[in-house]
């Protein structure tokens, strides 16, 4: 053993704690480990090929070898979509920019089009595209989804007669389709009732207690909509329909991050809640002072997400996703991005949902064509899409999050440095370092008192301590 050359053959970031000790973290292996000054200097040890004969006997270096960490095999945490073709299927349909809500922050607030509704038949043919993808693919479940920059229930009717044709093409070609709408709540019994029957699952853009929900998202009349809300998810209790929560974190609401994972499970129980902090964007724009401090955000969301570890509901942040697989690029819009925006655009972002939308020559993927009955994809444009990965971004190569992250939100980068550079990231990374951070920390802790905590939980980390 002690002729053996050592090398680590795995990403490791070395994480400082405030307690003095470090973690030893490789995201590819699952593998975490706290260390003591000592066992640190052992590691860079390693690194520089200068072990002792007394390191080598050590249980720490046995631990490394046992895992991988050491002489193991090469991660393939490359792995891009960049050559992959493209054949989504899942298709995000922006039915309409109208909404019947005024919040105080909406990013989709300054669309500059008129009212908009998906034509009839580009719905369908968003459809057909996936399920030929699907059938092409051999599997047996694609994906509708409604979303975008208005309320969706607005418009109800296209809704409906899309969801008919998704399921009776599901049930032509024997696979099935799931289901899902974005939606702020405020629709009436009758809808609530349908969408239980009809879809797979909701998600409900709530903020919290009435105090906090009535104050950043009043109905556009001003009124409260908070009633409105309460009713559509007693409904969805009483027939245990599944619905998540996302809630907007603004300056006001920051420091009640907890008493708001209190009041959803008292009363909502969703199954997952989701934060994510307000962006001056659109209608926030104009007030900034909405904005969350990123210090704030990141103490009272780790105080909120031990509140719901405590009872039993899972709480996420999208800058922090660490159970699931190693992630290189943020969200879809880099891989086979297929969202639909009421006037028939390809757009690979969300908030990138109308025609004249900054930055939409970057984001705008395509067009429907209605002479060739098809969608118009530019390959050139989604090339570039595509190349926005973590082993592409200089700033994210030496950090810990790169895998859990991955780069962060593009656009939200953009606007924060008024720059169309793609690989430009900063905008949210102290609040998303502290945030990853706790959790590997609390992570740790827990699995010191018990050995078998992450094979509970559904997570193959090894853990263990060095020196303390």
């Amino acid at each position: 053993m002690n002729s053996c050359v050592y090398n680590i053959s795995s990403e490791l970031f070395l994480i400082p704690e405030d307690r003095g000790t470090y973690l030893v973290y490789a995201p590819a292996n699952k593998f975490l480990m706290r260390l003591d000054a000592r066992h640190v200097n052992m590691l860079n040890r390693i690194r520089e090929g200068k072990l002792t004969a007394e390191d080598k006997k050590s249980d720490f270096t046995k631990s490394l070898l046992k895992h991988g960490i050491l002489n193991g095999k090469p991660d393939d945490s490359n792995k891009t979509p960049l050559n992959s073709p493209y054949a989504p299927t899942q298709a995000t349909l922006f039915l309409t920019n109208q909404c019947n809500l005024g919040c105080r922050y909406c990013y989709a607030a300054k669309a500059s089009s008129g009212e908009l509704v998906l034509p009839r038949e580009i719905g369908f043919a968003a459809v057909d595209f996936v399920v030929g993808n699907c059938m092409k693919k051999k599997l047996r479940q694609f994906t509708l989804a409604f979303h975008g920059g208005g309320e969706q229930t607005t418009a109800w009717d296209r809704l409906v007669k899309i969801c008919d044709y998704s399921k009776g093409l599901a049930k032509k070609h024997g696979i099935n389709v799931n289901i899902g709408l974005a939606s702020n709540g405020v629709f009436s019994e009758q809808n609530a009732l349908w969408m239980v029957k009809n879809l797979s699952s909701v998600t409900l853009s709530i903020d919290g207690p009435p105090r906090i929900q009535d104050w950043h998202r009043p109905l556009k009349n001003g009124c409260k909509s908070s009633p409105h809300v309460r009713r559509t998810i007693d409904i969805f209790k009483r027939h245990k329909f599944p619905f998540h929560i996302q809630a907007t974190v603004t300056s006001k609401s920051v420091k009640k991050l907890p008493e708001i994972v209190r009041y959803f499970v008292r009363y909502a129980k969703p199954m997952e809640l989701k934060f994510e902090p307000a962006y001056p964007s659109g209608r926030c724009a104009e007030l900034p002072k909405l904005v969350p401090d990123n210090k704030e955000f990141s103490h009272f969301y780790n105080q909120a997400w031990l509140t719901a570890k405590e009872l039993g509901v899972k709480l996420s942040f999208s800058g922090t996703r660490l159970f699931r697989s190693q992630l290189t690029s943020f969200c879809g819009a880099f891989a086979s991005p297929f969202s639909i925006t009421p006037d028939g655009i390809v757009t690979s972002c969300y908030e990138i949902c109308d025609a004249d939308s900054e930055y939409r020559e970057i984001f705008h993927i395509g067009k429907y064509d209605y002479a060739r009955k098809m969608f118009a994809i530019d390959d050139k444009v989604l090339s570039r899409l595509r190349d926005r990965n973590v082993h592409m971004m200089p700033s994210c190569r030496k950090c810990f999050c790169k895998y859990s992250c991955a780069g962060d939100c593009a656009i939200r980068n953009m606007r924060f440095f008024n720059t169309d550079r793609l690989d430009m990231v900063g905008a949210r990374c102290e609040v998303i370092r502290d945030v990853t951070r706790f959790q590997l920390s609390y992570l740790m802790d827990k699995v010191s008192e018990k050995p078998d905590f992450f094979k509970k939980i559904g997570a193959a980390y090894f853990g263990g301590e060095h020196g303390r």
